[in-house]
């Protein structure tokens, strides 16, 4: 499944907060070029890219890595929320038109993160999380 433009620019911009790529097997990762848009890849065994938009495999060389942003599923973006210790209370969608995710950190007050997806409410509040890490 392709990601739209608002999508991989929120995993570039948590990617600027902090959150690393992984470069396993079967990972997504991501690229913007300028003015041209994003470009999603596969990591493929032997050190290799697969662009899900062309099917062209190319090397990824270790120059280009600093170059690429993580795409994670929610489940994996809960995760690093929790890693950067926050609590995820609730995820939740009260009207079947949008989600939101509870999350607070060390008994502070709750914090509500809304969005539209589930995909789009974990990248989100994982946004919340790295900022105040900072």
């Amino acid at each position: 499944m392709w990601l739209a433009k608002n999508q991989l620019s929120i995993f570039q911009e948590l990617s600027e907060l902090g959150l690393r790529p992984s470069f396993e097997v079967g990972s997504r990762v991501g690229r913007g070029f300028a003015d041209l848009g994003f470009e999603e890849y596969c990591i493929l065994p032997g050190n290799r890219l697969q662009s899900l938009l062309t099917g062209t495999i190319t090397q990824l060389v270790d120059q280009d890595k600093g170059k690429l942003f993580g795409i994670f599923s929610p489940d994996e973006l809960i995760e690093k929320i929790v890693m950067s210790g926050f609590d995820v209370s609730a995820i939740k969608s009260p009207d079947q038109r949008g989600w939101n995710l509870e999350m607070n950190k060390s008994g502070d007050d709750i914090t509500v993160v809304k969005a539209k997806s589930l995909l789009m409410v974990c990248c989100e509040a994982l946004r919340v999380a790295l900022k105040e890490e900072k």
